[in-house]
């Protein structure tokens, strides 16, 4: 069985490959666009010598997986909620969301048209949020004023947003229009991932993806740097005389007070990244508006779609257009600008990509018979991913009873059992502690944890199928275990040791290792320390896809390894430092502004104050919302990147990802997480003995005799049944 696994999952890599290049020749204007502009930015900042902050666009980046993942979570509840309508009533939910999601990911050419888009499209977007950021710097706002009288002159006299407030100045109208306002991700995202895992090319999809990128560098970028202003919402802010918008500012911070307008944070969230250059987001630019050019893009290719659709489009790009004006984020004239300028950008894409289409035509027509072997191809892997789910689905059906406590059984007891005992210890320390903690927050964790735990059961006991309850086990454990041991390090904070920060620095000193040049260094080279900041963020995104990948290659006994070694590494992590605790580097050395600025480094010394009062008064209010690491050494990071190299080790192409992504968070450790040097050493030797405590805990479950149960009671031992290695 593992070895047909084994063929399932390089027969999907093949496909994959396949696919890929079949469409590449597609999807070169895009890649030309994504170079261009991409090197463009950073010649741009080369040239005015302004390092390109990244925080932007992790968030980019996390609002895309979001996206991405309730996109394929509703599609599945829509598939199943079809099933039911027509009074189907599959036997497992899960399987029929699993089969559409692996049909539709493998349609035909969306595996190639996926991975295009994604490799193409990713560059621009990162690159044009970290431009966004250093607009101000590079050319500071100098056009509020004109575009101010712009707006009077389109006014007849008075700001366009007098003329609205008689009407839409209500606060429920206010509301609604900032919601409106907000949808707008939801459409630019799923408009993107809609046309961009298409599973067949077109010159529509080409020019909706050539739009949406050359609207983003020039409009999001050029434009915005030659008509540098800031908008509305923050005129009177930047002391250009007296402010014709106090009074629209007034009434929505009044608004905000009483309904729902989430505007206004966000626009004091992004005054103080832009006056302090500290936050999780930044970037202020009004002219063009983007929201409005984006939906004015989305409408065209609903009207190329259907007409129907094309009008509502274009009316919620109106309702855009006139939320971004009574919202105070732009002028008029950026949402005028924004629509001629999605018009012309839509033409000029379309004449872009018919010209591709008509050069390559050549190709297209040499490469059918190679289509057709790839269409032969799909049809072949689609009959044998159906087959794999039947021979899964008989396995479950001719399971025996009496059932046997097998490995998958003492493994999920095991790791509940250590997830619940951590739980009532955390429970006792704070009710016995006088603690102060967000019970609220930590109920929802629960809620989730609870509905993991019942599918792990059903699958383990009613709908037989040990893997896919590994899988639910697995998932509310590292759910479960990280969030209370993660609790447990603040409330150890109340008996934690004197620190030991200065002995880690002498050491480091011993060793000839400077933090100080460390990070002067990394500020010389901010790409590269964005790109370490991407590492740094990756490890809860690394778990669960690792978790994921062993499950599909079933490899269940790994994914029991990598949560014991998890729970050993962790206690090792927590007793060291609740003996001897050290906050890093950053609580040793004061690095310059300068520095610290080009850097925008996770963590700073402002953390490390506060670190020292929690070590000293007690953790305060304890939110799973606003917890950060405490811990310096060992550095945990270090425990959790040689885990997730050593559990990957057995997934082709997955390992050498791994490999390289690990090893950047070793530096990305030092630089992001201002870590003593030393901190790595001991991670990596906590990180190596929690994997053979792991290795020796699971091999010796294995051998454990399993016993067969009849109605929760134990009856006569029988012969063990064969299991897989450890590292098989």
């Amino acid at each position: 069985m593992h070895q047909q696994s084994e063929d399932g999952y390089r027969r999907i890599v093949e496909l994959c490959a396949s696919s890929a290049r079949r469409t590449f020749i597609d999807h070169i204007p895009l890649y030309v666009c994504s170079i261009l502009f991409t090197l463009a930015t950073l010649c741009i900042a080369a040239a005015y010598r302004i390092p390109l902050p990244f925080a932007a666009s992790l968030f980019f980046l996390k609002l895309v997986v979001e996206f991405l993942f309730a996109g394929v979570v509703l599609g599945g509840t829509v598939q199943l909620a079809k099933r039911l309508w027509i009074g189907e009533r599959p036997s497992s939910p899960l399987r029929l969301v699993a089969r559409w999601a692996a049909d539709r990911l493998s349609l035909e050419d969306r595996p190639g048209n996926i991975l295009h888009s994604v490799l193409a499209v990713a560059p621009l977007m990162i690159s044009f949020n970290a431009m966004k950021e250093v607009i101000p710097q590079i050319h500071p706002f100098s056009w509020d004023r004109t575009f101010m009288q712009w707006d009077r002159f389109i006014g007849f006299g008075h700001p366009p947003s007098q003329i609205l407030q008689p009407a839409l100045g209500h606060f429920p109208i206010t509301a609604a229009l900032n919601s409106a306002y907000d949808l707008w991700f939801g459409l630019m995202f799923g408009s993107v991932f809609w046309i961009a895992f298409a599973s067949r090319g077109s010159l529509l999809r080409t020019q909706y993806l050539l739009a949406f990128a050359i609207s983003w560098f020039f409009a999001g970028n050029i434009l915005a740097t030659l008509f540098s202003s800031a908008g509305p919402c923050f005129y009177g802010l930047l002391k250009l005389g007296a402010d014709p918008y106090a009074s629209q500012m007034t009434y929505l911070h009044t608004a905000s007070q009483h309904w729902p307008v989430g505007s206004v944070w966000l626009q004091g969230m992004l005054w103080s990244t832009y006056t302090t250059g500290y936050g999780v987001i930044g970037g202020i630019s009004a002219f063009p508006s983007m929201h409005v050019e984006i939906a004015a893009l989305v409408a065209l290719l609903g009207w190329r779609i259907n007409r129907g659709l094309g009008i509502a489009l274009a009316a919620y790009a109106a309702v855009v257009f006139v939320a971004s004006i009574c919202l105070g984020w732009h002028y008029a004239v950026d949402g005028i600008a924004g629509i001629f300028l999605a018009v012309a950008i839509w033409f000029l894409a379309g004449a872009i990509a018919r010209a591709w289409a008509a050069f390559s035509q050549r190709s297209i027509l040499e490469g059918k018979s190679v289509q057709t072997t790839g269409a032969a191809r799909f049809a072949r892997s689609g009959r044998y991913l159906s087959a794999v789910l039947q021979r899964v689905r008989a396995r479950g059906d001719a399971a025996q009873v009496p059932r046997e406590r097998d490995i998958h059984s003492i493994m999920q007891h095991a790791l509940f059992c250590i997830a619940a005992a951590v739980v009532l210890i955390d429970a006792a320390w704070i009710v016995y502690g006088h603690f102060q903690v967000d019970t609220r927050a930590y109920m929802l964790l629960l809620v989730a944890i609870v509905v993991l735990v019942i599918g792990s059961i059903l699958y383990n006991r009613v709908r037989v199928d040990r893997e896919i309850s590994a899988l639910f086990a697995a998932a509310a454990f590292l759910i479960a275990f990280p969030a209370a041991a993660c609790l447990f390090s603040y409330l150890a904070t109340a008996i934690a040791g004197p620190r030991i920060d200065d002995a880690l620095a002498s050491v480091d000193h011993a060793m000839g290792f400077s933090w100080l040049d460390a990070m002067a260094l990394a500020a010389r080279h901010p790409f590269v320390t964005g790109v370490l900041r991407l590492a740094y963020n990756s490890i809860i995104p690394q778990t669960v896809f690792l978790m994921v990948a062993l499950g599909w290659a079933r490899k269940s006994i790994q994914i029991y390894g990598m949560c014991i070694a998890m729970v050993v590494g962790t206690v090792l992590t927590i007793s060291i430092w609740t003996a001897i605790p050290s906050f890093g580097a950053f609580s040793v050395f004061h690095l310059q502004t300068l520095v610290a600025t080009r850097l925008g480094i996770a963590d700073d010394s402002t953390y490390a104050n506060q670190l020292a009062l929690m070590l000293k008064h007690g953790p305060g209010f304890i939110s799973p919302t606003d917890l950060r690491g405490v811990i310096a050494c060992p550095s945990y990071h270090t425990v959790q990147a040689l885990m997730m190299t050593w559990y990957a080790r057995k997934l082709p192409y997955i390992r050498w990802i791994a490999v390289v992504l690990n090893a950047s968070i070793l530096p990305a450790t030092i630089v992001h997480g201002g870590h003593h040097l030393i901190d790595i050493f001991a991670g990596a030797a906590v990180g190596a003995i929690s994997i053979v405590l792991a290795d020796v805990l699971v091999s010796a479950a294995q051998r454990a005799r399993p016993r067969p149960v009849r109605g929760g009671r134990e009856i006569a031992a029988v012969l063990p049944l064969p299991e897989p290695g450890l590292h098989s």
